[in-house]
């Protein structure tokens, strides 16, 4: 087996009482269905590119069946039973047992290099070898701070970072929670700093700006590159972007400057990506489908900030 491979893993933790569906809105029908076909068509994205994913969930009894009831493609999964206590809380509440995610592929069973990536995300292109060089020496992540500081000021991010932490920060990141690779020694290093942040987050969870994974990881991550961990920013890379179709509070790039990334993070399309799944993927016709369905979607919802949404609209 070639040890430079990533195997790439995607959570969908199941919990029809406690679990709110973030960005699926206006879904006629079941939201565990969306994130199963998504994984589906991340499954094949990363086949067509020759890497590995499996999906982690709690329920695979339960995935398997909306598989084979909606004839999608079959993808690897594997049963992760969640041990973390979470309080109740409005939104992502499942997004919390990636921390648990984290830990077990920590533990080297998994490969020498995994990712832990969004489900309603898709391959565009190879991964590349750089993100295995830095996985090696640190964590390979993604930096949001751009887009996430003037959101909530800048002090107030820092503040909570630091709260959870206990620690200062001169300059600190926000990491988003789609994309994390490492070997599994660096990711055993990630996860004890998340215990040491976990207490706290759970203590301030009701006063802090964000609730979820990306709190916890933000802080602990932080504190490692204080202590001197490297830590690749993988969308300054062009390895991965984010990308919304609806309206955002801050500038984004053009639709077209992002083709080249090999991993798309796409929050506000699951619905989408969802019926993608039945199709056999290739670049070409997932890129012709995603602007023909942003076209549509644009006519009902304007960005007054994205060039690309607005480029077409004046034709």
């Amino acid at each position: 087996m070639d040890d430079r491979r990533i195997n790439f893993y995607g959570l969908l933790h199941i919990d029809r009482q406690k679990n709110l569906d973030a960005n699926i809105k206006w879904a006629f029908t079941d939201p565990v269905a969306i994130y199963v076909a998504c994984a589906s068509l991340l499954a094949q994205s990363a086949g067509a590119y020759g890497m590995q994913f499996c999906l982690l969930t709690n329920r695979p009894d339960e995935v398997q069946g909306i598989v084979a009831s909606r004839g999608l493609p079959s993808f690897r999964m594997m049963e992760m039973r969640p041990e973390r206590m979470v309080p109740s809380v409005k939104n992502f509440y499942s997004a919390h047992f990636k921390l648990d995610a984290i830990r077990l592929l920590a533990s080297g069973r998994y490969g020498t290099h995994v990712g832990l990536i969004d489900i309603d995300t898709v391959f565009c292109a190879p991964v590349p070898q750089t993100v295995c060089d830095a996985a090696e020496v640190g964590v390979a992540t993604y930096d949001v701070s751009s887009d996430v500081f003037p959101l909530h000021w800048d002090t107030r991010i820092k503040h909570d970072l630091e709260l959870v932490a206990q620690a200062r920060f001169d300059q600190p990141k926000w990491y988003g929670g789609e994309f994390l690779v490492a070997t599994p020694a660096n990711l055993q290093r990630l996860s004890d700093a998340v215990e040491v942040c976990w207490p706290r987050y759970i203590d301030n969870i009701k006063n802090v700006h964000h609730i979820g994974d990306e709190m916890a990881v933000s802080a602990a991550l932080n504190l490692l590159s204080q202590r001197g961990l490297p830590v690749m920013d993988s969308g300054a890379a062009h390895v991965v972007s984010r990308w919304w179709s609806g309206r955002t509070k801050y500038r984004q790039p053009a639709f077209e400057e992002l083709e080249d990334r090999a991993l798309l993070h796409l929050p506000s399309d699951k619905t989408f990506l969802a019926t993608q799944a039945a199709r056999p993927f290739t670049r070409a016709t997932f890129f012709e489908a995603y602007k023909a369905h942003v076209r549509k979607k644009q006519r009902f919802k304007v960005n007054p900030f994205d060039p690309w949404i607005l480029a077409r609209i004046q034709k």
